[in-house]
């Protein structure tokens, strides 16, 4: 298994929950790119598409996966929308073992703070556009339409396996 674990999926699929915990559990350091974007543009995630447009997010998204990818022995929360870019995923990938929750569209729920899956039409036409990128980026999927704790427990068996 290379060094990162890089956690992608849809908006509200679990991602920032079992990354903290795979990080507490693996003693790992924890890189959440919609945290620190947020602290790189002083701004949240919503004000920037309000303000620059999704264009500007995704490019400062990019500045942010080429730099995370040259880490070392960490885990990589990305938001749902880093499958877009290519170059995003050759990056986190070089170093990375990228694990896909996948997370059923009937448990994913609209959030405000999130400006693509604002109502439940949006992330319903999000996860059938993101879907194929999910898939074609991971290494790994974890089927997370249970909870938390048995989603986790299969991620560190599989990290197990690997050694």
């Amino acid at each position: 298994m290379k060094s990162n674990l890089v956690i992608i999926g849809m908006p509200t699929a679990g991602k920032t929950t079992l990354s903290t915990l795979l990080a507490k559990e693996t003693g790992r350091r924890l890189i959440s790119m919609d945290k620190e974007l947020e602290r790189e543009m002083k701004m949240s995630i919503a004000d920037c598409f309000q303000r620059y447009g999704e264009g500007y997010f995704r490019d400062r998204e990019s500045d942010l996966a080429a730099r995370a990818g040259k880490e070392e022995g960490c885990v990589i929360d990305c938001g749902g929308g880093i499958i877009l870019r290519e170059e995003n995923m050759q990056a986190l990938q070089e170093n990375g073992t990228i694990i896909w929750i996948d997370r059923p569209l009937e448990f994913l729920f609209p959030s405000t703070d999130r400006p693509l899956s604002r109502d439940p039409e949006a992330v319903a036409e999000l996860y059938e556009h993101r879907q194929p990128y999910y898939r074609k980026w991971a290494d790994i999927i974890i089927h997370n339409d249970r909870t938390i704790v048995e989603a986790l427990q299969e991620i560190l068996t599989i990290m197990e396996n690997s050694k």
